[in-house]
């Protein structure tokens, strides 16, 4: 009796340990499962479990069910089991599926082989200002989301939100966000974040906001704001997925990635960490009005290193030209004090689409950086040009005020508008390094400068197909240098001057601290204006170069 005693007192506190497991197994296609759903997870706390297992057919969810617990669900196949959250369900959360911890006691969760949709509908069935979620997890240490679709159209509604998660798997899933609002994207992981595989998914999004986002500084998911002193986003990877991508009329997407240390505003007594982001081996195709493809900033206090763009391709289908701001492939802000180098490489793009400003340049940006350091290696950039306008074709480096520096190596950079614009309207550029070797310049290859405090270009071994005699610098800073070593110029005839000037700012206040051309081979280009319009220039070095 003792020993019989025991091994009951044992599975006892085993069972205690574990928590309640509460099981549900809906098996009846057509069924509302909301009530029975919601009585299940009623007074449950972290350590115990709700499992939700779907038979084949189609289920409806018609309120929100909330769980503070553990949550499994699962069904017969993403193409066999479907959960329909109806669009006039009745809301006691921002979600349909809510599952949450709290700080320092997580929850775990794993939804695998469903869909989850939000049923057809015809219009907007709650108020245009109030966003929705189809899933959302609070302060999970284990998330697995596997072999789930997930469909949205015409709603303010987002498929998949997480805060304060980490050890998170998204893979083999297919997420479509047809929002055509302005609000509501795909997959949005918020506040600290670690050890995150976003892997072999597909997503297909029309209209504005993220399709995959991380952001914020919270460490505490229910508390508005920043409310950490200091936040983390470490070992992210987001690799070999396939994205389709689309704005609405009106309402171009926002962005395809992004990573933002705080939600909506600059951070200067928040200390975060973000390290060791990979972004690489994804297929976009984009297909419509689409601002960003890759966004990062990095705020003040930011510290870390090894964020990589790596093997990807962007398809920018021909489409008429859009009147606009500027887009850009990637756009990089960085604020911090370290400026730990951004790295991108072996990636291919193919660009067919214009994005004019009233000047009729094109305003469509490779790269648009902020006070970054980007090191830019082995990529392959082909844009077309529209024959009906001269000036289309891709921007290479678009420069905001902080200025920054790239390194580019063994690059193939075809159909330019300009290789670089230094240029703002208001206040200058704080300064700007270009170092370039081995790489190929093809069509507008001119670095226009304009309100540019400081330039120091160090160019060797690069060939450049200019479709312009103004092949290179057009103006320059108030001060910089330039080495020009090794390269190989064509271009259409004309004075064959390394600058052309037009502005009214006279050349002598265009200071050359240091000035090397040496051993370059220029065709179709005179030799008699070479250095015309350096007329300030501290210490000169020209030789070897052949015309």
């Amino acid at each position: 009796m003792t020993r019989f005693f025991s091994l009951v007192v044992l599975a006892m506190c085993v069972l205690l340990s574990q928590g309640t497991v509460r099981v549900l197994n809906f098996k009846k296609s057509g069924q509302d499962v909301t009530a029975a759903w919601q009585r299940a997870a009623a007074g449950l706390a972290e350590r115990d479990t709700v499992k939700v297992n779907f038979g084949a057919g189609t289920y409806y969810l018609s309120g929100t069910v909330e769980m503070l617990c553990n949550l499994t669900m699962s069904g017969k196949g993403s193409a066999k089991t479907t959960l329909k959250c109806r669009v006039n369900s009745r809301f006691t959360d921002d979600c349909f599926i809510k599952a949450a911890g709290h700080l320092g006691r997580t929850i775990a969760v794993e939804v695998a082989n469903m869909g989850i949709d939000l049923e057809k509908h015809k219009g907007m069935a709650w108020n245009v200002n109030s966003a929705k979620y189809l899933l959302k997890i609070y302060h999970a240490d284990r998330v697995s989301i596997k072999s789930v679709s997930s469909y949205i159209d015409n709603a303010v509604c987002t498929n998949l939100n997480m805060r304060c998660c980490s050890n998170v798997a998204v893979t083999g899933c297919s997420l479509t966000n047809y929002n055509n609002n302005h609000d509501g994207g795909i997959l949005w992981l918020s506040g600290n974040t670690e050890n995150v595989l976003v892997s072999n998914n597909e997503f297909r999004k029309q209209g504005n906001d993220e399709v995959v986002g991380f952001y914020g500084t919270g460490n505490d998911a229910w508390s508005a704001g920043t409310n950490a002193k200091s936040a983390y986003k470490r070992n992210i990877k987001v690799c070999n997925n396939k994205l389709w991508l689309s704005g609405a009329a009106g309402q171009p997407l926002t962005m395809a990635f992004s990573m933002f240390n705080v939600e909506g505003q600059k951070s200067s007594n928040v200390a975060a960490d973000v390290r060791d982001v990979t972004f690489s081996g994804n297929e976009i195709t984009v297909a419509g009005d689409v601002r960003c493809i890759f966004a990062f900033q990095r705020e003040q206090n930011t510290t870390g290193k090894n964020i990589r763009y790596a093997n990807n391709t962007v398809r920018c289908l021909a489409e008429s030209s859009v009147k606009g701001s500027a887009r850009a492939i990637f756009r990089i802000v960085d604020h911090s004090e370290a400026k730990e180098p951004f790295v991108i490489s072996g990636n291919v793009i193919d660009n067919k689409a214009n994005v004019l400003g009233a000047d009729g340049y094109n305003y469509y940006n490779l790269l648009d950086i902020d006070g970054a350091t980007v090191e830019f290696d082995g990529n392959n950039v082909s844009s077309t040009k529209d024959a009906a306008n001269k000036q289309s074709g891709m921007v290479g480096m678009y420069v905001n005020n902080a200025g920054g520096k790239v390194n580019m190596k063994n690059n193939v950079l075809k159909g330019l508008c300009v290789l670089a614009s230094l240029s703002v309207t208001k206040g200058s550029i704080q300064g700007m390094e270009i170092n370039a070797s081995g790489n190929r310049f093809e069509g507008g290859t001119t670095i226009f400068c304009n309100n540019l405090d400081r330039l120091d270009l160090n160019l060797s071994n690069n060939e450049f197909f200019s479709t312009n005699w103004e092949y290179f610098l057009q103006e320059f800073a108030k001060t910089g240098t330039l080495v020009f070593r090794n390269n190989v110029v064509t271009a259409n005839k004309g004075g064959g001057s390394l600058l052309s000037h037009y502005s009214n700012v006279p050349t002598k206040n265009m200071h050359f601290e240091r000035l090397e051309v040496c051993n370059n081979k220029f065709y179709g280009i005179q030799s008699t204006e070479l250095l015309k319009n350096m007329t300030n220039v501290k210490h000169r070095v020209v030789s070897g170069n052949t015309f």
